[in-house]
């Protein structure tokens, strides 16, 4: 999306699919991954988030706690339906992939030190924070 100029179009897109298949761990997964490398820059205009960098008529914002909690929302709900499965080497592998994702440091870069730390801060889930 980001190379045909569409980056705007991604949160509908992924939560239109999440909305369409809400039990498909796959689908959950991968929208988990997608918010954590997704450009987090983008513009409030006419009191909606517009993402991406190009339209500059309006104010600037940045998602990345937003989508990081969106991120840890899917992650989660995907992880109540891995656990119903009875495949012990899948749920290996996903909880290591669902630790890494938790344990990601500020702007990806994977510092062990500082996100093992954050760990004892709490994020509720249950509702996202407004980056517009």
């Amino acid at each position: 999306m980001k190379r045909l100029g569409e980056i705007h179009e991604f949160d509908e897109l992924v939560e239109g699919t999440v909305a369409a298949h809400p039990d498909a761990r796959q689908v959950l997964e991968a929208a988990a991954g997608m918010y954590r490398y997704i450009d987090h820059d983008g513009y409030r205009i006419a009191n909606e988030f517009r993402r991406g960098s190009t339209a500059r008529d309006g104010v600037r914002l940045n998602s990345a706690e937003r989508d990081r909690v969106r991120s840890w929302q899917r992650w989660d709900r995907c992880r109540e339906l891995v656990q119903r499965e009875d495949d012990k080497e899948f749920w290996a592998s996903f909880f290591l992939n669902y630790a890494d994702a938790l344990m990601e440091g500020d702007d990806h870069l994977f510092d062990e030190y500082r996100a093992g730390f954050r760990l004892q801060h709490l994020t509720d889930l249950t509702k996202l924070p407004d980056c517009c």
